[in-house]
């Protein structure tokens, strides 16, 4: 089975911008790379702009689906406050992409207990 693991890009409110490894998402991505599935990180941190643009994530999210043609597609949230890009992110893969699951991990499951 093909993975896309996305890890969302900075918030425009983050004041530290330091670079750091999705540990959660490279241990998960050896994971199923051991049980012979296909994962693929897609880390939006990497691309560094001076003014985030929406359009740049968007389109790279999408096109990075049209070429690797995952089974599954998995955001990373480690902080409650990436939750609403993460969200975002994951109603644009299901509008263009409708039958590829999501799932999003981290915080965000004690958030959307709360929120919803």
């Amino acid at each position: 089975m093909k993975v896309l693991l996305i890890n969302p890009p900075f918030q425009d409110s983050f004041y530290n911008r330091e670079f750091y490894l999705p540990s959660s998402l490279l241990y998960l991505a050896g994971s199923l790379q051991e049980k012979g599935h296909n994962p693929k990180i897609l880390d939006l941190k990497t691309f560094h702009q001076q003014r985030p643009n929406k359009n740049f994530y968007e389109s790279k999210i999408l096109k990075t689906i049209s070429e690797f043609e995952p089974n599954l597609i998995g955001f990373g949230c480690l902080f409650s406050g990436d939750f609403p890009s993460v969200l975002n992110y994951s109603n644009l893969t299901k509008q263009h992409h409708p039958k590829i699951p999501n799932v999003i991990g981290g915080i965000t499951q004690h958030y959307m207990l709360k929120k919803f």
